[in-house]
């Protein structure tokens, strides 16, 4: 379902959007999900492995969630969709692809108010993820409503993924984007930022550099956006990583420079 197109503009511009993947009987499934994992209703004989949900500060904070697919069976089998899962392919090159995480994310409605605390920072993906032994990796992002500027929708820095990694810009949690946005556009001289909107069931792709944020929900209902990320088959752990994430911890305490991600947390997805 990419074309030559998309691939060439993900590699050129470090993101590209996918047509409808998912219909409203599956978004309606995922939507029930994420709200029984955020209940703590898991599925029988699960429990979370590192991290559990984390709810930002205030009313109009922003819940996150890692591994979910862990303990719910219906975000697994979205994370393991065969037309998802062959698109990440398409786009890291190879053949073989595992799931590296999963992260739901739920954005208050805020009915028209522009508070801070909606907002998710410009960051890298990578920069949470130096403990993998490449660059290339996959998010996915799918929207499980409609997407729009008014309910937040992802901003992403065209061509920001060749810059590699940068330091000591933003974070995830780190609210103040235009600030941030200064920062970039004044050190780095990256360009303004795209806004990716979609429809329900449509999907988006960005490489793990690309740099990307978004900005608060005004409208009255809550957005929701299911975001696996995948890997090529082989990648590792890599000691070096700094600061170490949650992945490499799910490997044991046996791990060592080298060992591949595999194994019940990182499962393989396509052979």
């Amino acid at each position: 379902m990419l074309a030559a197109d998309d691939i060439n503009q993900f590699r050129e511009s470090g993101y590209c959007v996918a047509p409808v993947v998912f219909d409203a009987e599956q978004i309606r499934q995922a939507r029930r999900a994420i709200d029984r994992v955020y209940s703590g209703d898991l599925d029988e004989g699960r429990s979370w492995p590192f991290i559990e949900p984390v709810t930002g500060d205030g009313p109009y904070g922003v819940r996150t969630t890692l591994f979910s697919a862990h303990v719910n069976q219906i975000i697994r089998s979205m994370a393991a969709n065969e037309v998802l899962v062959g698109m990440a392919a398409a786009l890291l090159g190879c053949e073989a692809v595992r799931l590296w995480q999963d992260q739901a994310i739920w954005k208050p409605g805020t009915s028209g108010a522009r508070v801070e605390d909606g907002n998710i920072g410009f960051h890298q993906d990578y920069s949470y993820w130096q403990d993998s032994s490449t660059t290339n990796m996959v998010s996915a992002n799918i929207a499980l409503q409609d997407v729009t500027v008014e309910n937040g929708a992802l901003r992403v820095v065209p061509g920001s993924h060749k810059l590699g990694l940068i330091r000591d810009y933003g974070g995830f949690f780190h609210t103040d984007l235009n600030g941030t946005r200064q920062r970039l556009q004044a050190d780095l001289g990256v360009g303004p930022e795209v806004l990716i909107e979609l429809k329900a069931g449509q999907v988006s792709f960005h490489h793990s550099l690309t740099i990307h944020a978004s900005g608060p929900n005004t409208s009255a209902l809550p957005r929701l956006v299911l975001a696996p990320a995948y890997i090529a088959d082989g990648t590792y752990f890599r000691v070096e990583g700094q600061p170490p994430c949650p992945h490499s911890q799910l490997l044991g305490d046996d791990r060592q420079h080298g060992s591949p991600y595999a194994g019940e947390f990182f499962p393989l997805l396509r052979q």
